[in-house]
């Protein structure tokens, strides 16, 4: 697993310095395949998604058929298969090379969740009862879901959004799900399963803002997913896909050198 998440995270590298303003989605999913295959993956192991500019909000996109606009963000949801073992990335940027101050504010809102939320993938939870007595639980998907909910939450409140019934439509999806053999590896297994040494979950928080009255309007249409694979062990978790930069300044520097260089 760890040599399947190291080719997949090298490959989206080289995917993203070939990202140009005018790109078209079904090179980019081709590019990612080729990365992938020539470091050893015999095949992606699901469908990729690879959406431009307001498709970034359709969770399953697989059409991979526009032609990003400059300014555009470049959603991409993609991994290889190494000897069956699966790897499942997903990163967000800019195909000119910058983020916009509005799609920086979404970025950095997704990212600071999902530090939140890969800190809390541990065996064990602590956590306060209403007397303010605390105790230690086995945490599972369902209580990082829970958290995830609270810190998507409270960005969007930090953006002006206060109501509580608009979260579903900015964050529809789980935190995660198990991963192995297969992208869901197994499917069977509830999210209520106690998190054990040796599991390894993806952790992959989003927003996707609708172009509706209730979005501050820079912030509508603008759709980020970040997703990285992490091991369970016995003490800190440990970021299979480290290798695969997310932090604005990496994204922009390894974007931007490519259009410098051109």
């Amino acid at each position: 697993m760890r040599k399947s998440c190291s080719i997949s995270s090298r490959a989206f590298i080289d995917t993203m310095k070939d990202t140009i303003p005018d790109c078209s989605e079904h090179v980019m999913s081709a590019k990612i395949e080729y990365e992938c295959r020539r470091r050893g993956s015999q095949r992606l192991a699901y469908p990729p998604v690879v959406a431009t500019g307001i498709s970034c909000n359709t969770l399953h996109y697989v059409m991979n058929d526009s032609i990003a606009k400059d300014g555009d963000m470049l959603l991409m949801d993609a991994g290889g298969e190494y000897f069956d073992y699966s790897s499942d990335i997903t990163r967000t940027w800019p195909t000119n090379g910058k983020f916009t101050p509005a799609q920086r504010t979404i970025y950095e809102a997704v990212l600071r969740t999902q530090k939140r939320i890969i800190a809390a993938a541990r065996t064990h939870l602590e956590v306060e009862n209403d007397e303010g007595v605390k105790k230690r639980i086995p945490t599972t998907l369902a209580h990082l879901q829970h958290m995830a909910l609270e810190s998507t939450m409270a960005e969007l409140m930090e953006m002006g959004i206060h109501e509580e019934q608009h979260l579903p439509k900015c964050y529809p999806h789980m935190i995660g799900h198990f991963l192995g053999m297969d992208v869901h590896d197994v499917s069977s297994v509830p999210y209520t399963e106690p998190l054990k040494p040796g599991m390894i979950i993806t952790v992959e928080p989003g927003l996707y803002m609708p172009v509706e009255e209730w979005v501050p309007e820079p912030l509508r249409g603008i759709g980020v997913r970040i997703e990285d694979d992490v091991l369970i062990t016995e003490g800190e978790p440990e970021v299979l896909t480290r290798e695969c930069p997310k932090e604005v300044a990496d994204l922009e520097h390894i974007i931007g050198a490519n259009h410098k260089a051109a």
